[in-house]
This record gives structure tokens, sequence and C-alpha cells, in this order.
């Protein structure tokens, strides 16, 4: 059973340093320090199932689960007994993460002679010894014997390369909201509390195992926890996974919570995979959501990215709505949502443009004037505005009553748009309507720019032209002294 949730994409302009850090340290780390643990592991198996551990260990712990009536267990192993060879690591493996077991050979209450026992104690030692020579081991989390180190480090080692990119994933998918949304600082020290609570809480209900436990995961879903909490009854889209049933849904984030906690309580309980640390899980999701309730009454939080995805749902909704209302012809009213959605994000071409639109059936009407001077005033680049300019020109120029209201500076800015988009025969229509302006020095730079147009489209007699009519009818200005000095580079090439 999966549930992830996706929020937003990453806004690269401010990238999340400390999510990307953490995934390079630990990637780091398993490639440098573990490059050996699955050799050294491997060795030390292979004397596990050279010496007598096998024939001494197995046979108590198969009385051992018989007393405690779990015979299907018994069933399930004696398979792979009856395989032999390696098959025999399927039992032996589980019988070690086995802590109430493992207490009973050390205290030496399962065996019926000290000589037997003594030999156990010895291989064990020997055993132990080897595999300590692992990186996952050594600096793996035990708690019969936790350490400040262990207590850090276990964070920072992974049993394989499944484990550690799947924890990368899900460190990446979590971890990059909740870092917006926190703050670098905050974030990191919320990551390694809720990774240092997850182990505290493993050693706390298990203190007499010497399984060693490694992994991001208890901090990770401390992680979770935080994200649940920070969004509350914010909805997010996540996607889940049942069984053989999958789907997206968009829900409040905290509902999230319980289904997590549940999910991991549940498996605990049955004891599903005793190779996945489920108290670090709980103890990371627990102290995790706690962190983010004590950050948001405390620490601050972003909350304006919190919001953003409601924000632009709800803008997302008005704009449908307004289109709607255009389509069942109700003008006046769509133009009012569009005028609204343009007032509050005035460099959106397409709410401007809806704008317009909805108001062409009232050429008259102040929403038709605003909205086509709102468009003809856009700075910014690129052939899309310059379309857009050019297209709502025509339009306004044509459909504008009593007449277009068009001032000098509007102009300037239409004739610019027109000759940087290569509407030569509109601009030169535009510049006509300046002539006449008092408005001198951006009329000239307008000039100098379909100039310039003219050149780039190697129209080098239009190029002159301009350049001439600059020094002539703007002769008083500065951009007339740049006409002057290029007129005269021309005549002496």
């Amino acid at each position: 059973m999966f549930f992830i949730p996706f929020f937003r994409k990453v806004d690269w302009s401010n990238p999340p340093l400390v999510t990307m850090l953490l995934i390079v340290i630990n990637c780091l780390v398993f490639v440098i320090f573990q490059s050996h643990d699955d050799k050294y592991t491997e060795q030390a198996y292979e004397f596990y199932l050279q010496s007598e551990l096998p024939d001494i260990e197995i046979p108590l712990y198969f009385d051992y689960l018989r007393k405690n009536n779990r015979f299907q267990k018994v069933e399930d192993y004696q398979a792979y007994m009856d395989e032999g060879g390696e098959y025999r690591l399927a039992v032996a493996v589980p019988l070690r993460q086995d802590s109430e077991f493992m207490k009973l050979l050390e205290n030496g209450s399962v065996f019926s002679d000290t000589t037997r026992f003594t030999t156990w104690k010895n291989l064990h030692e020997q055993f132990q010894a080897k595999l300590e020579k692992a990186t996952w081991y050594s600096y793996g989390l035990k708690p019969n014997e936790p350490s400040a180190v262990t207590f850090i480090s276990n964070m920072f080692l992974h049993g394989g390369w499944g484990h550690l990119i799947g924890n990368m994933v899900f460190l990446f998918i979590i971890g990059f909201v909740v870092e917006y949304a926190l703050g670098r600082s905050s974030y990191l020290g919320g990551y390694l509390l809720a990774g240092l609570f997850g182990g505290a809480l493993y050693v706390l209900l298990n203190s007499d195992s010497q399984t060693a436990t490694v992994g991001a995961s208890g901090a990770i879903a401390g992680l979770m926890g935080m994200y649940t909490v920070l969004f509350g009854l914010r909805k997010i889209n996540f996607f889940y996974f049942v069984f053989v049933y999958f789907d997206y849904v968009k829900a409040p984030a905290i509902i999230l919570l319980p289904i997590w906690l549940g999910h991991e309580v549940v498996q605990l309980l049955m004891q599903s995979d005793q190779s996945i640390n489920y108290y670090a899980h709980i103890g990371g999701l627990c102290s995790g959501a706690l962190y983010a309730f004590i950050a948001k009454q405390y620490l601050g939080v972003n909350l304006d990215y919190l919001d953003k995805n409601e924000r632009e749902d709800a803008e997302k909704e008005r704009f449908e709505q307004g289109m709607d209302l255009l389509a069942q012809l109700k003008s006046q009213e769509a133009a009012i949502v569009f005028r609204a959605l343009a007032t509050e994000h005035s460099s959106n071409r397409e709410y401007l443009l809806q704008w317009f639109n909805a108001s062409k059936r009232q050429p008259a009407s102040e929403d038709f004037h605003s909205a086509a001077n709102r468009i003809l005033l856009l700075t910014d680049k690129g052939q899309q505005t310059y379309q857009l300019i050019r297209t709502t020109y025509n339009d306004y120029m044509k459909l504008a009553q009593p007449k277009p209201n068009l001032n000098s500076a509007l102009l300037v800015n239409v004739m610019t748009a027109l000759s940087l988009g290569g509407f030569f025969d509109e601009a030169e229509k535009c510049l006509i309507l300046l002539k006449r302006s008092q408005y001198k020095e951006p009329v000239a730079e307008a000039t100098l720019i379909l100039a310039n147009a003219f050149h780039k489209a190697n129209n080098h007699k239009k190029y002159q032209h301009y350049l001439q009519l600059i020094t002539q009818e703007f002769a008083q200005t500065p951009t007339a002294s740049e006409a002057s000095r290029r007129l005269q580079w021309l005549k002496s090439g």
C-alpha cells in the first residue's frame, strides 16, 4: 500500500539545497564507506554456514517457536532447512533478528549443557567480529549497545542499492516541499531530530536486540509527518496504490498522517517484514508531526508557499467560470471576472486577452478601452506578446467607440512591439500617427528600433530611409545624433 503526495514542481531558481545535500551525502557514504560491505557480510555468513552455528542455533530456535505456538513459522522454515546449503540463511537471518530468542541464547538458558553453550558463544563471537568489518553493522544502531555516533551514523547508511534509491526518491519528493515550507535550517533540524527519535523508539522497545538498523527512512518518515501537519486541511494531490488498484485523489493532507501511521503499526503487529524497522518509521512520523506543529506555532513557516496551490486552484476556477460565461454569451459578467483576474495579474496575457474579448460586444464600454490599453502597454519581450499587441491594436482601431483612445506613450509601445515582431506595415502606420507628437525623444527611439528591424531583415533601403527621417524630424534629440553617426558610417563604408 502506497500513498505518495505530489504538491508542485521544484523551483530551480531557488533549489532545495539541503534536500539535495542530504541525497548527495547518503549516496557518497554508500559508494565510498560501504563499498566493501557486501564482501564482508558475505564472508561473515560463509563462516556462519561452515561453522556449527546453524546446527546449534536452528534446532533450539524451532523449539522456541513451538513453545510460543508459532507452528506455521516452523513449517515454513523447515522447507528451507530441507533445501540445505545457503537456504539455511533464510532461517538464520530472522533467527538473529529475534531479540527475545537471542537473549535466551546469550544467557545460556536454552542450552542443556555448558559445553554446548561455550562452543556456541565462541563461534558467535567470531561471527560477530567478522560482521563488524561491514560498515552497515559496525556503524548501524544496535539497541543493546547504542552510542551517540551510531544514533547519527545509521541515518546515512543503507542496506543496498534498492534501499538507498527508494529512500532517496522519497526524500526528494517529500523533502523539497518541506524545505520550502520550513526554511533550510528548521528543515535540517527537523530531519535530524526525526531520525534520532525514530532510532530512540527502536532502542527503547528492543533494548536487548543486537540487530543493527540502518537507513534514512526514520528521518524521511519524520518529513512525511511534517508534511501532513504543515499542510493540515489544505487539499493536495496524491497517488495511492492498494493491492492492484491505483489512482490519483485530492484530499486534505492531514488524513495521510493516520493512514501512514496506521499502516506502519499494522505492519509492525503483523511482523510482515523483519528487515524493515517499523519502530523507526513510527517514531519518525510522530516526532515529525509534533515538530511541524511546534514550528507552525513558534518557528514560522512559509504560508505563501503552502497556500499557493489553493490560490492557483481558486484562480483556475474563476478563469473557467469566466470562460463558461463567455460561452453562454454573458459577456458583461465575463468581463467582470476577467477584469478582476487581470487586475491581480497585470502581465498575464491570457487574462488580458479574455477581458478584451469579453468586452468586444460593448466597444464603447470602459472595460473595452481599458482592456485594450492594458494589452497595448505590455512590455515583456517575445513573439507571442508582439502578436497579441498587433491583433489587439487592429481590432481596437476597427471597433472602438466613439473612437480609439490612444495617447503617444501607448502608440510608441505599440510601434516598438510591431517593429520587433516584424509587422512593418502596421509599425509604419503607427509612426505616421506619431509624427506630430510632442513626445519627441521616445518617438525617435521607436523609429530607430524600426530602422534596426529593417536592417535585421536586410532591407537596407528602409534602414537608411528611417535613419534620415530621424535626423530630419527629430533633429534635436540624442537619438538623432546616433542616427547621424550611422549614416556617416554608411557613406564612408
